[in-house]
């Protein structure tokens, strides 16, 4: 029974080997695979079914062996008539076309500052050779070849926004060769490319950027560059690996021919043919929302507080000072950020316009408290009447700060010599001539009453001297503290118009700021 169930293998085995096209006899091989083993053939019945398994196994491999021997001395011969450097077309004038596909798995970077985008794509280029065709069946039934990529012609497609200085031709990797002479290269690479950047509505922005591939030498009439926009998508994109800080919102394949003058071929333009590549990106805001964009905007709170402290107050300055610096501070880290373009993020407007404004209060609040300095020092000039009649009266009520110009008061509380304090006081207004001695006495008593008349007099003399000299005084102070007054009330109503400025500026900024990163969208 063992003797016919291993004929039974014997005669399947060498059926197969029928199938398998060896140049050499079925049974020879059989016959000389039992001798290397020893195995007389006429007592091949007397063994087990072990001897049997391994037997078929050895023969199988032995088989498999001597037909990859004989597939390999074909194709060495088939090697030394190819030519990698010369187009795969049956005529000259025929065009090779190359299918491309571009798919992402993840973006490695996103460099704003130097507008570079770092990628990692799977590559995919098929395309037909006609001198790597052979007939399966003269070759064991085999389909397909893997081998080296230098070994087959390769078109010379790059990329044209390479950024990569360090960047000298695509690694070695290996082809795919079909039996009806398809090629198929397959080539996990990480890409840089130059990406021109808006960043107008940072950190809401979103960026196109486009990647460019296409031959380099050889025009539209030799390489013809087609795109399956289908297969080139984000199927096998990883969204947590690589810059997390950006969305990919699609990837898109567009064909094109480009028309470039040439420096070598003369005047006349060529036609070369490319693949772009677009991959729409959106920027993840929430980090720079809360480590830039908050702080900026509490630091601009805190700067409209400074326009509430006195305006004579040195530490106004100083606490201006410190929040300007820190503005400036802010306005550094987003240098950094940024790429050296002409449009500038409404976020930087803002803190410009807001480190404008308030180093323009910084300066009026510098010039008031040295002129209030100054406000008791003699030669001290009162305000002028337009200047009091524009800021203290109608821009003070345009602020509702009320009418501060006090223009129905003048400016001392003694009014001539008669009114002190608004009441009137009787003042001695006959001389001694004009005392009229009564009748009667002796002329001692009218000496001695006269010169006591005479005494008094002097005494209210001297009174009223020195009542002069102090109403004089007091006027003199009150016009000088009535200056300081006008002047500290003209700073007052610069400070709430510069409060106001400020407050129309930031609250514009924000507004233009939050409507432009809501409209901008970059075209696909």
């Amino acid at each position: 029974m063992r003797g016919l169930q291993l004929v039974r293998g014997l005669v399947l085995f060498l059926v197969a080997l029928s199938n398998h096209g060896s140049v050499f006899s079925k049974q020879v091989q059989t016959l000389r695979l039992l001798r290397l083993r020893g195995i007389p053939t006429r007592k091949l019945a007397d063994y087990g079914l072990e001897l049997e398994l391994e037997l078929e196994l050895e023969l199988e491999l032995e088989l498999e062996l001597e037909l990859e021997q004989e597939f390999a001395r074909d194709t060495d011969n088939c090697w030394r008539s190819y030519d990698q450097d010369v187009r795969p077309t049956r005529a000259p004038p025929d065009v090779v076309e190359v299918h491309f596909i571009a798919i992402l798995s993840h973006i490695v970077e996103v460099d704003a500052k130097k507008q570079i985008l770092t990628a990692n794509l799977w590559l995919h280029m098929m395309w037909y050779d006609p001198r790597l065709e052979w007939n399966k069946a003269d070759y064991g039934n085999v389909t397909n070849l893997v081998v080296p990529d230098e070994r087959v012609w390769k078109p010379d497609v790059v990329l044209y926004q390479n950024a990569d200085s360090a960047f000298d031709g695509w690694a070695k990797m290996h082809v795919l060769i079909t039996n009806d002479g398809t090629v198929v290269w397959e080539h996990p690479a990480i890409v840089m490319s130059a990406c021109e950047m808006d960043v107008s509505a940072f950190p809401f922005d979103s960026q196109v950027c486009t990647l460019t591939f296409g031959p380099w030498v050889q025009d539209a009439t030799e390489v013809l560059m087609i795109s399956d926009s289908a297969a080139s998508n984000l199927k096998h994109f990883s969204a947590n690996v690589g810059a997390s800080g950006w969305d990919v919102l699609s990837l898109n394949a567009r064909d094109q021919k480009v028309s470039y003058d040439g420096v070598y071929w003369g005047t006349t333009p060529k036609n070369f043919s490319e693949t772009d590549i677009t991959i729409h990106l959106r920027r993840k805001p929430t980090f720079y929302v809360f480590n830039l964009l908050l702080p900026c905007v509490l630091l601009a709170v805190m700067m409209a507080a400074t326009f509430l402290l006195p305006i004579d107050n040195g530490e106004k300055v100083s606490f201006g000072v410190s929040i300007l610096l820190a503005l400036v501070v802010f306005q550094l880290l987003m240098v950094q950020l940024l790429p050296e373009s002409e449009s500038l993020p409404w976020i930087g407007k803002f803190v410009i316009i807001a480190m404008v404004l308030m180093a323009a209060s910084l300066a009026i609040s510098t010039i008031v408290i040295n002129v209030c300095s100054r406000a008791t020092g003699p030669g001290k000039r009162p305000l002028g009447p337009w200047t009091r009649r524009i800021f203290l009266r109608y821009m003070s009520k345009i602020l509702l700060m009320g009418d501060l110009s006090q223009e129905d008061q003048p400016y001392s509380l003694i009014d001539g010599r008669n009114n002190v304090c608004g009441e009137q006081v009787p003042m001695a207004s006959k001389t001694v001539q004009s005392f009229v001695l009564l009748p009667g006495g002796s002329d001692d008593d009218k000496k001695e009453d006269n010169a006591a008349a005479t005494e008094m007099l002097d005494i209210m003399r001297g009174i009223k001297k020195g009542l002069d000299s102090l109403l004089i005084y007091y006027e003199e102070k009150e016009k000088v503290e009535g200056i300081e007054s006008d002047w500290k009330l003209l700073a007052k109503v610069l400070d709430r118009i510069c409060l106001l400025l400020y407050l129309v500026g930031a609250s514009t900024c924000l507004l233009a700021f939050y409507f432009s990163s809501t409209v901008i969208t970059p075209d696909i």
